[in-house]
């Protein structure tokens, strides 16, 4: 079980979770009456898809409530969350304790890192979650570094979709076989295949990292290679990969950052744009 947002307001303690049930990750809001003529605890649990759709619409502007397995009723609008039970006579609304984009992450994180960890993706869309993920990231794209690194890896295919790929295929967190994306461009009449290595690092990837992404390059008979990092990659790497550019790229925080808008750098057009030499491991 993962915590999404807590608050002890007045009289009542507000508490959201995620947590499993039947191998799929689900919302549960809880909101326990601590004044001594409410004793019982009352709660719902929330359908994910419909929690995170009610959050875009928020996030535009629009009050969308969704009802809960038990009946009761949960809505979140502007900085405010409220829910009441079933038969109304418990619930009210409450003061987020936190910015609308950080809950919204936190909640997406949890959805998302649930319910895709699981499976493959064998193409990710962009829809209107993935849309807004990036309006936020792009007013403050530090907040990718608050991610987990599957969150992160969600993140990237989110990027690389909205950057042009025709296919991106998100691979199960673990025994991912050393590819986390598997992506796809097509240039006139080519298609490009891509096998993409995702770090959420601190420190600067080194030679061995990109060297493994490059050998699984070389067994699954793919046409590139791409490295995205939270940080950056260092100058051993630059060194070496500098003859192999147009085969092995790299997607750093600093393009992150260019490509969401959060500067005045100059961002590619096109996926094919990442393996030349301005933009390439050099």
């Amino acid at each position: 079980m993962r915590n999404i947002f807590y608050m002890n307001d007045y009289d009542c303690i507000v508490n959201i979770n995620a947590f499993a049930k039947d191998k799929t990750d689900t919302i549960d809001a809880k909101f326990r009456f601590v004044a001594k003529d409410y004793p019982a605890e009352y709660g719902d649990e929330f359908n994910p898809e419909e929690f995170m759709d009610t959050l875009v619409k928020s996030k535009n502007g629009l009050k969308v409530p969704i009802v809960g397995v038990n009946g009761g009723e949960l809505e979140v609008f502007g900085d405010q969350i409220r829910f009441e039970s079933k038969n109304r006579n418990i619930g009210g609304i409450h003061q987020l304790n936190k910015n609308f984009d950080h809950f919204f992450l936190d909640t997406f994180s949890v959805i998302e890192n649930g319910e895709k960890k699981k499976r493959d993706i064998n193409d990710f869309n962009l829809g209107a979650v993935e849309i807004s993920v990036l309006d936020i990231l792009r007013n403050d794209p530090e907040l990718l570094r608050n991610f987990s690194p599957r969150t992160f890896e969600i993140a990237v295919a989110i990027v690389l979709k909205k950057l042009g790929f025709d296919t991106v295929k998100l691979s199960r967190f673990s025994k991912d076989d050393g590819i986390d994306i598997y992506a796809i461009y097509i240039e006139g009449d080519t298609k490009h295949t891509v096998v993409v290595e995702v770090k959420k690092h601190q420190d600067n990837i080194g030679i061995d990292v990109v060297d493994r992404i490059f050998g699984v390059k070389g067994r699954e008979d793919a046409n590139k290679a791409l490295l995205v990092t939270s940080s950056s990659v260092t100058r051993d790497v630059k060194r070496l990969y500098n003859a192999k550019s147009d085969q092995m790229g790299c997607l750093d925080f600093s393009k992150l950052t260019e490509f969401l808008g959060c500067s005045d750098g100059g961002w590619v057009k096109t996926p094919s744009d990442l393996w030349v030499t301005k933009n390439a491991i050099i």
